[in-house]
């Protein structure tokens, strides 16, 4: 193996761990975005039904 055909597998390797950790960290922020609006909605529900009780 040549050292430019090791220097191009080291640059295919570094761009798949930036693909990776960065779908990662979009995945994460999807999570912890979601996480934040499902309670939001269930107060929003248990105040209306609250309000319908009374």
């Amino acid at each position: 193996m040549s050292a430019q055909d090791t220097w191009n597998l080291v640059r295919q390797l570094s761009k798949t761990e930036e693909h990776d950790r960065a779908s990662a960290l979009l995945h994460l922020s999807s999570k912890h975005r979601h996480s934040k609006v499902k309670p939001r909605y269930r107060e929003a529900t248990l105040k209306t039904d609250d309000d319908a009780i009374r």
